[in-house]
């Protein structure tokens, strides 16, 4: 990637320029594209020995469906005349343009764009499909545009914006035939999306646990005296982990081993207690 460093990318500003309106479809984008971003991060934050890009893929998923509204979905809110199959294209296009006109280097977000429809197409697919895309090659290829092209896999613009479980993912696949199915389970496998839950799933699970710590540390006052001078301890610890798997909630980036590395210390701070008295 012949990106410059010293180029700096507000995807939100480009955005606007593109949909200066504040339409439904602009909310959509926005939010469609906020989510991407943030399973991308995860994804990332599962994959921390591939050394991924965070700013490609923070400023890549938000400008990755940046051409839908050319395209035509009437379902949402795209009221454009080109195929909806073409809007991974007319994105790159549309910041290739940008970037010529505002001094910046936008390649390698023009490349998300026109690789992370599906799983990537092959121009013999093109071809056999009778697609309306030049026949050529849109697989991703790097490590962000692959991660990105995962990601959205994970969200519908017109199916609620619930993330979806892997395994209704691979069905979904399916319908593409043998080899888009194969190249996304190819990519599941690099990125290890097996081990990867659901955002919601992992913040429940979090949740379970302060509740379990809230009530050790009600019968730990209410049935061991010698304990009440740490009761307060025990409050100020629960409420440090509320707070931050709250905001790991919100940045997406809540991991199953962050909560169990943190029960681990818990009980250990609780046995140590109770030896000491």
């Amino acid at each position: 990637m012949n990106r410059d460093k010293g180029d700096i990318v507000d995807p939100i500003d480009i955005i606007e320029y593109f949909y200066p309106q504040d339409t439904l479809l602009r909310e959509l984008l926005i939010w469609h594209s906020e989510q991407v971003r943030d399973k991308a991060l995860q994804i990332a934050k599962y994959n921390k020995k591939m050394n991924l890009d965070k700013d490609v893929l923070i400023n890549g998923a938000m400008l990755h469906d940046i051409g839908i509204g050319k395209c035509r979905a009437q379902d949402i809110y795209c009221l454009g005349t080109e195929p909806y199959i073409q809007h991974g294209i007319l994105g790159a296009k549309m910041l290739r343009e940008y970037g010529r006109e505002h001094g910046l280097d936008l390649e390698v977000y023009a490349r998300i764009c026109e690789r992370h429809t599906g799983s990537g197409l092959t121009a013999e697919e093109i071809k056999k499909s009778g697609l309306p895309l030049p026949d050529e090659d849109f697989l991703p290829e790097t490590p962000e545009e692959k991660v990105i092209c995962l990601a959205d896999k994970f969200y519908s613009k017109s199916d609620c914006m619930k993330e979806k479980k892997l395994k209704n993912v691979v069905r979904s696949m399916e319908k593409f035939g043998d080899g888009p199915q194969q190249r996304f389970l190819d990519l599941c496998r690099e990125f290890h999306m097996q081990k990867i839950p659901p955002v919601t799933t992992a913040f429940m699970e979090a949740l379970a646990f302060i509740i379990l710590d809230l009530i050790i540390a009600f019968f730990s006052i209410c049935l061991c005296a010698y304990w009440k001078s740490l009761f307060l301890v025990k409050i100020v610890f629960i409420l440090f982990f509320f707070l931050r798997t709250h905001y790991f909630y919100r940045k997406r980036l809540l991991l199953r081993q962050d909560v169990w590395l943190y029960q681990i210390f818990y009980f250990i701070l609780v046995a140590i207690t109770s030896l000491i008295h």
